[in-house]
């Protein structure tokens, strides 16, 4: 585990500089233009960034050295940070550059993150590949809890300019970790044949048709992030609407998530969850939805939304970790590149559907119809309020009764329920190790 917990460190530095410019743009669009539609746009840039760049990474994943390739994605990433800086520092970032900018960190965190998990299973004893998705979700949520509050103070002090040059520091930390520890760079045999140049998308799909459990679990995982499209890219518009446009009490509210994550994470990291691992992720992502979103959803106030960040950012490693940890002891290592980019596709495309239609929803639709005396306040208003922020609310509500009787139904489905036991752990041979760099 040392040379997880190391690479493991460095990514917690770099994600919590990342967090801090992720705040700062949002604050800094919103004063551009004050719309959802705005703030959608952005995670649809990087959704669709994201997705297409999947496919070539996986491939690429499965193909070269994964440290070289995590480390020549954090290089670049630093790079595009420094023209961001150059940018803001000349007063010429535009709306249109910032979403030029959001596309290409997107792609560097697509490559970089086909690489972290396959290369995860190979230095992680696959009893630890729980606890290690664990500490996973507790540097995200690490993030989501202290980099939008220390962005929030600092953003006045320092500016954005300072925020960004935060974020370089980080990504040099992270290079330096990745650069000292050892990777196994495993190429299986596999990729001396022919199979190896077949397109990596139908390769994907024939695996999981052979493994319906998988293939169910894959399609849950990807209900879930069409349902969370919707809700996730207008939370920060429905939290400044309903606060008029307070600063802080936006990083008040983001930062619960990831405070309730630290502790989902730490425990899941020390325990390693629940079992069996399927229940966790079921029963875990239909409690999510109904104490996370549904309570965010019937709230008024920060106090509430803080509860109800706090219970989400809690259940949400243990939902995650039971996921990937069932994905990495059942797929083959020399595959898992490949695997997780079509899973990254499936998982991508429905928050790209979300993304893009939240915003149009929000402004347009529900927004206006749950103003004052408007088309659903009468039927509505008593449970999510009504005036600004409460057609966003009321997305938010139809969200927790959508996801909660997916994974509900999911469990009734046998080839879901039973896939820990119907479909074997992986193996792989130390002799398709080439080497440890």
């Amino acid at each position: 585990m040392k040379s997880f917990l190391t690479i493991w460190t460095g990514n917690l530095v770099s994600l919590f500089g990342s967090g801090m410019v992720r705040f700062a743009i949002t604050i800094w669009l919103w004063q551009q233009t004050g719309k959802a539609t705005s703030l959608a746009i952005v995670g649809l840039c990087y959704l669709l960034s994201y997705l297409l760049a999947a496919p070539l990474a996986g491939c690429v994943a499965d193909r070269v050295n994964r440290k070289a390739m995590m480390i020549a994605a954090y290089v670049l990433g630093a790079f595009a940070t420094l023209g961001g800086y150059l940018l803001v520092a000349s007063a010429s970032l535009t709306v249109s550059l910032l979403y030029a900018w959001i596309c290409i960190g997107a792609v560097l965190d697509s490559f970089y993150n086909l690489a972290y998990l396959p290369a995860t299973t190979l230095i992680v004893p696959k009893a630890s590949y729980v606890k290690a998705s664990g500490l996973q979700s507790f540097e995200r949520s690490m993030t989501e809890a202290l980099a939008p509050l220390s962005a929030g103070v600092l953003l006045p002090m320092i500016g954005f300019k300072g925020i960004l040059v935060i974020d370089l520091l980080t990504f040099i930390v992270a290079i330096v970790a990745h650069a000292i520890i050892a990777v196994p760079a495993t190429l299986h045999r596999e990729y001396a044949s022919a199979g190896a140049r077949k397109n990596p998308l139908v390769e994907g799909v024939r695996y999981f048709w052979q493994r319906k459990g998988l293939l169910g679990v894959l399609l849950v995982g990807g209900g879930f992030s069409l349902i969370m499209g919707f809700v996730s890219s207008i939370f920060p518009a429905m939290i400044l609407a309903k606060t008029s446009g307070s600063n802080m009490a936006l990083a008040t509210v983001q930062a619960a998530p990831g405070i309730g994550g630290i502790v989902g994470g730490i425990l899941v990291g020390l325990w390693g969850g629940p079992k069996p691992r399927i229940l966790s992720f079921l029963g875990g992502g239909a409690l999510y939805f109904i104490l996370n979103i549904g309570l965010t959803a019937i709230g008024h106030t920060s106090a509430v939304w803080v509860i109800a960040g706090f219970a989400g950012g809690v259940l949400y490693p243990v939902v995650m970790s039971s996921s990937l940890a069932i994905w990495q002891s059942k797929i083959e290592s020399h595959f898992q590149g490949r695997i997780f980019a079509l899973r990254s596709i499936v998982y991508v495309a429905p928050l790209l559907v979300g993304y893009f239609c939240s915003g149009f929803l929000a402004d347009q639709v529900f927004e206006p119809a749950m103003a004052n005396s408007a088309l659903l306040s009468g039927a509505f208003g008593w449970i999510v309020g009504t005036g600004p922020g409460a057609g966003m609310a009321l997305i938010f509500l139809l969200a927790t009764v959508l996801g909660t009787a997916m994974h509900l139904a999911a469990w009734l489905i046998p080839a879901i329920r039973y896939v820990e036991t119907d479909l074997p752990d992986h193996t792989y041979d130390r002799g398709d190790i080439a080497q440890t760099v």
